[in-house]
């Protein structure tokens, strides 16, 4: 399978919910700084898991706190499987 485009790349994060999380975490799961962690590679369990206690308080983060609290439960999904899967890298 071809890679995608950048611009594909964040057509696809846009579709999943999950275009707030390019700016730091890259539109292809490649962290744009080494101070934000990659998402690719990472399961979708876990990363639905991490944004679940960002917003419930117990993972404390400024920045992840807010994102995290601005999505329901279906928006978390589609984040968590978007960069779980084939489709961001």
């Amino acid at each position: 399978t071809p890679t995608p485009s950048p611009a594909e790349q964040v057509a696809a994060a846009r579709k999943a919910g999950a275009l707030m999380c390019t700016n730091c975490n890259g539109s292809n799961g490649f962290s744009t700084s080494s101070s934000w962690p990659n998402l690719a590679g990472q399961s979708k369990d876990y990363i639905a898991s991490a944004l679940k206690s960002f917003a419930g308080g117990q993972r404390p983060n400024v920045v992840m706190t807010g994102i995290a609290k601005s999505l329901n439960n279906s928006e978390i999904d589609k984040v968590a499987t978007y960069f779980a899967g084939a489709t961001c890298k």
